[in-house]
Protein backbone atom coordinates (compact mmCIF):
# COMPACT_ATOMS: atom_id res chain seq x y z
CA UNK A 1 0.00 0.00 0.00
CA UNK A 2 1.36 3.71 -1.00
CA UNK A 3 -1.66 5.93 -1.36
CA UNK A 4 -4.10 7.32 1.51
CA UNK A 5 -7.17 5.64 -1.39
CA UNK A 6 -5.14 1.90 -0.66
CA UNK A 7 -5.09 2.31 2.96
CA UNK A 8 -8.57 3.40 3.22
CA UNK A 9 -9.92 0.89 1.22
CA UNK A 10 -7.94 -1.43 3.35
CA UNK A 11 -9.69 -0.21 6.56
CA UNK A 12 -13.08 -0.51 4.49
CA UNK A 13 -12.06 -4.23 3.83
CA UNK A 14 -10.78 -4.81 7.64
CA UNK A 15 -14.15 -3.63 8.97
CA UNK A 16 -16.31 -5.29 6.63
CA UNK A 17 -14.54 -8.64 7.48
CA UNK A 18 -14.99 -7.54 11.42
CA UNK A 19 -18.50 -6.92 10.89
CA UNK A 20 -19.24 -10.04 9.49
CA UNK A 21 -17.71 -12.18 11.79
CA UNK A 22 -18.89 -9.51 14.94
CA UNK A 23 -19.98 -12.59 16.56
CA UNK A 24 -16.58 -14.36 17.35
CA UNK A 25 -14.64 -10.83 17.81
CA UNK A 26 -17.25 -8.88 20.14
CA UNK A 27 -14.13 -7.14 22.21
CA UNK A 28 -12.94 -5.17 19.15
CA UNK A 29 -16.56 -3.87 17.82
CA UNK A 30 -15.53 -0.86 19.56
CA UNK A 31 -12.87 0.01 17.75
CA UNK A 32 -14.12 -1.58 14.60
CA UNK A 33 -16.47 1.33 14.97
CA UNK A 34 -14.00 3.79 15.50
CA UNK A 35 -11.75 2.42 12.47
CA UNK A 36 -15.00 3.27 10.19
CA UNK A 37 -15.43 6.42 11.39
CA UNK A 38 -11.75 7.19 10.66
CA UNK A 39 -11.99 5.89 7.58
CA UNK A 40 -15.11 7.27 6.53
CA UNK A 41 -13.63 10.87 7.57
CA UNK A 42 -10.11 10.29 5.67
CA UNK A 43 -12.24 9.36 2.46
CA UNK A 44 -14.05 12.73 3.02
CA UNK A 45 -10.84 14.92 3.80
CA UNK A 46 -8.70 12.86 0.61
CA UNK A 47 -12.12 13.87 -1.14
CA UNK A 48 -11.94 16.98 -0.48
CA UNK A 49 -8.22 17.76 -1.10
CA UNK A 50 -8.93 16.39 -4.38
CA UNK A 51 -11.90 19.03 -5.31
CA UNK A 52 -9.01 21.50 -4.04
CA UNK A 53 -6.40 20.57 -6.08
CA UNK A 54 -8.50 20.25 -9.66
CA UNK A 55 -9.76 24.13 -7.98
CA UNK A 56 -6.83 25.47 -7.92
CA UNK A 57 -5.73 24.26 -10.88
CA UNK A 58 -8.47 25.99 -12.83
CA UNK A 59 -7.98 28.79 -10.87
CA UNK A 60 -4.62 29.19 -11.84
CA UNK A 61 -5.35 28.45 -15.63
CA UNK A 62 -7.48 31.13 -14.70
CA UNK A 63 -5.34 33.74 -13.55
CA UNK A 64 -3.09 33.11 -16.32
CA UNK A 65 -5.77 34.01 -18.93
CA UNK A 66 -6.89 37.05 -16.84
CA UNK A 67 -2.95 37.82 -16.87
CA UNK A 68 -2.46 37.73 -20.65
CA UNK A 69 -6.12 40.01 -21.50
CA UNK A 70 -4.90 42.40 -18.92
CA UNK A 71 -1.63 42.62 -20.48
CA UNK A 72 -3.04 42.85 -23.71
CA UNK A 73 -5.59 45.57 -22.32
CA UNK A 74 -2.82 47.77 -20.90
CA UNK A 75 -0.20 47.43 -24.12
CA UNK A 76 -3.64 48.34 -26.47
CA UNK A 77 -4.16 51.70 -23.73
CA UNK A 78 -0.62 52.81 -23.55
CA UNK A 79 -0.24 52.66 -27.71
CA UNK A 80 -3.51 55.31 -27.54
CA UNK A 81 -2.36 57.29 -24.82
CA UNK A 82 1.03 57.23 -26.87
CA UNK A 83 -0.81 58.26 -30.09
CA UNK A 84 -3.21 60.75 -27.99
CA UNK A 85 -0.10 62.77 -27.01
CA UNK A 86 2.73 61.42 -29.13
CA UNK A 87 5.77 60.47 -28.52
CA UNK A 88 7.90 63.51 -27.03
CA UNK A 89 5.17 64.88 -24.52
CA UNK A 90 6.50 64.91 -21.38
CA UNK A 91 2.97 63.84 -20.28
CA UNK A 92 3.67 60.22 -20.90
CA UNK A 93 5.54 60.71 -17.19
CA UNK A 94 1.78 60.47 -15.47
CA UNK A 95 1.38 57.18 -17.27
CA UNK A 96 4.66 55.77 -16.05
CA UNK A 97 5.88 55.84 -19.95
CA UNK A 98 9.18 57.33 -20.87
CA UNK A 99 8.59 60.55 -23.72
CA UNK A 100 11.82 59.74 -26.41
CA UNK A 101 14.08 62.63 -25.75
CA UNK A 102 16.40 61.74 -28.34
CA UNK A 103 19.64 60.17 -28.29
CA UNK A 104 22.36 61.30 -26.46
CA UNK A 105 25.55 60.83 -28.61
CA UNK A 106 28.76 60.23 -26.74
CA UNK A 107 32.11 62.14 -27.12
CA UNK A 108 34.91 60.52 -28.99
CA UNK A 109 38.16 59.75 -27.44
CA UNK A 110 39.75 58.19 -24.62
CA UNK A 111 37.71 60.22 -21.80
CA UNK A 112 34.55 59.38 -23.42
CA UNK A 113 35.91 55.38 -23.63
CA UNK A 114 35.80 56.05 -27.35
CA UNK A 115 39.49 53.66 -27.89
CA UNK A 116 43.04 53.88 -28.09
CA UNK A 117 43.98 57.35 -29.31
CA UNK A 118 46.70 56.49 -32.23
CA UNK A 119 50.05 57.70 -31.94
CA UNK A 120 51.24 60.96 -33.29
CA UNK A 121 52.63 61.25 -37.13
CA UNK A 122 56.30 60.77 -37.31
CA UNK A 123 58.23 62.92 -39.61
CA UNK A 124 61.40 61.25 -41.07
Amino acid sequence: MSSYADFIANWFHLVTAVNANAEDLESLVEINVDLEAAAANARRLSNRRSALRAELTQNTKDLHVAMRTGRDMATRLRSGVRSQFGNRNEKLLEFNMRPFRGRVLKEEGPEAGGGVTPPPPTTE
